[in-house]
């Protein structure tokens, strides 16, 4: 329902996180995520200790591409998991990124 309600230039971030159905149950990428790309809605990554699952990120930047931008959910909670850093971050992605079909 978020991504129907997004108008283009809006940034939708999180894009893989457990709480935002990209993924059917048959394991496609709902045809919502497609529709808003095509509406020009930004997808940012948003990763964070419970805001990003690979398993939902490798399936759907295959289908989708890639998401837009790359960030942060740094904070207190997951400073010592796996988001030490921007650079850490970056670090995880940077194979995913450059290798990836826009």
């Amino acid at each position: 329902m978020i991504l129907n309600k997004l108008r283009p230039g809006d940034i939708h971030t999180h894009v893989f996180a457990q709480q935002f159905p990209v993924l059917a149950s048959d394991g496609h990428v709902n045809e919502f995520y497609f529709q808003a790309r095509q509406r020009g809605v930004i997808f940012d990554l948003g990763h964070g200790a419970a805001s990003f699952w690979f398993r939902q990120a490798v399936p759907a930047s295959a289908a989708v591409s890639r998401p837009d931008t790359l960030s942060t959910d740094l904070h207190m909670a997951n400073i010592n998991g796996p988001v030490a850093s921007m650079q850490n971050c970056m670090s995880k992605f940077s194979i995913w990124v450059c290798h990836s079909p826009k």
